[in-house]
């Protein structure tokens, strides 16, 4: 995929990311006072991890 595509796919994913945590966060799962910076690190760095093992060894 070349282009836009992988940068709307990913932007999408970070949306839809964004938003379970603002819902999580509404409801109260997430405290008010949690560093929500670390949790997004953790969240960046998985997409990363699953980007990397659905591409396969090269």
């Amino acid at each position: 995929m070349g282009g836009l595509k992988p940068f709307a796919l990913w932007t999408v994913i970070a949306l839809l990311v964004g938003g379970l945590v603002y819902l999580a966060q509404a409801q109260g799962l997430i405290h008010t006072t949690f560093p929500l910076w670390a949790l997004g690190m953790v969240l960046v760095w998985a997409l990363g991890f699953v980007n990397l093992l659905a591409r396969g060894p090269r």
